[in-house]
């Protein structure tokens, strides 16, 4: 059935190369997609895509934001003034482009019943989502970041989280490549455009992988991104907590310390 998103209106789906559980290194992995399904902000009309991922037999869940608050899935630049697809959008896309050959809005769902966490009633509950089963059991190439990031707590007065003072690690998903070859999205538009093609009609004949399947990675891309991100980043780790981490809210840290520690479960259970 069609999904959500196929009467969004995204601007250029075409999604940009920027250089920049499990706690996996940084680097770029195989994956097996086990599943991936639509999932909703429980405070707001926020949607993202679960991944839940296989890499050698350990499990990476990722939840990538593809819609504001408001459930749109473009906002204004504030230095441009231009209209630009949400940065998880434009993700998701590339991954359903390099796996399916379509973009997400045409995409086909099915129904499933998957165990999700529910905040309020502070436990898994089963749950009827809309699964993205083209990609189901689908391989690909992942570049996963080893980040630092801020544990945030609720400010009561201002209902804002904010950072805590302590760190931890995540991985994070920057980029999808094809399980055979690691080009991105962005790369193969630029290949197929010097080719005298369309991305664009490639994508709406169905036949985006009879490029991929073409295109040589190193005469057509050479210093590619995949290349120049693996040289500046590989097995680093990521800071992206707070410059000022260690100034914080000391009511905060309390509060933290006293929440109670949500158990781990299996939402296949």
């Amino acid at each position: 059935m069609p999904n959500v998103f196929s009467k969004k209106n995204p601007v250029n789906t075409i999604e940009n190369d920027y250089v920049g559980k499990k706690i996996f290194d940084t680097d770029i992995y195989k994956a097996k997609i086990k599943m991936a399904y639509i999932g909703k902000s429980q405070s707001s009309e926020a949607k993202n895509i679960t991944l839940i991922l296989d890499i050698n037999e350990q499990e990476l869940i990722q939840a990538v934001w593809v819609s504001n608050k408001e459930d749109k899935v473009t906002y204004i630049n504030k230095n441009t003034k231009e209209t630009q697809n949400i940065p998880g959008y434009n993700q998701i896309n590339s991954l359903c482009l390099l796996v399916a050959g379509c973009n997400l809005p045409d995409m086909e769902t099915e129904e499933k019943i998957v165990n999700i966490y529910d905040f309020e009633q502070k436990k898994q509950i089963p749950q009827s989502v809309e699964c993205l089963i083209t990609l189901h059991e689908e391989y690909i190439q992942i570049a996963v970041e080893n980040r630092i990031i801020d544990k945030t707590v609720k400010n009561d007065s201002t209902g804002e989280y904010e950072p805590n003072g302590e760190t931890r690690n995540i991985n994070e998903i920057v980029k999808y490549f094809p399980d055979y070859k690691l080009v991105t999205v962005f790369e193969l538009d630029r290949y197929i455009v010097f080719k005298g093609e369309s991305f664009r009609n490639l994508v709406k004949e169905g036949t985006l992988h009879k490029a991929i399947n073409a295109i040589d990675e190193e005469s057509d891309l050479g210093n590619s991104w995949a290349k120049q991100w693996l040289k500046k980043n590989k097995n680093k780790v990521i800071d992206k907590s707070s410059p000022h981490k260690h100034t914080f809210n000391e009511t905060a840290r309390k509060k933290l310390a006293a929440s109670t520690t949500r158990p781990k479960v299996n939402i296949f259970d």
